[in-house]
């Protein structure tokens, strides 16, 4: 009985196996083929998946708010950080909002 595992038997003659006949430059070019075809996309799906995407994150950032709103100011260090984390809250809702303004301007196409 011959194992698998080894690649020559006792004599030393080479057992036959799947790659003796594997085309190497066949399948980099199936391979490259695949590479040139473009992926394709369920553009209504990945709208839908995004705007609730946003309408979450929307409700994220009103939490983040009011958790930030609600932080009792003690000294200047504090008033600074609070001002940062409510410009940075701003500035993501802003980019929320002009997304969903893209998205409702594409709608009414």
């Amino acid at each position: 009985s011959v194992s698998s595992y080894y690649h020559f038997d006792s004599k030393g003659n080479k057992f036959k196996s799947k790659w003796d006949s594997f085309d190497v430059d066949a399948e980099l070019e199936r391979m490259d083929r695949e590479d040139d075809t473009e992926p394709t996309i369920d553009i209504s799906k990945l709208k839908k998946e995004l705007k609730g995407e946003i309408t979450n994150a929307h409700a994220d950032l009103w939490k983040a708010q009011e958790l930030v709103d609600s932080i009792v100011v003690h000294d200047e260090d504090m008033r600074q950080q609070r001002k940062l984390c409510v410009n940075h809250i701003d500035g993501l809702m802003n980019i929320l909002d002009k997304l969903k303004t893209l998205f409702q301007t594409e709608e009414k196409r």
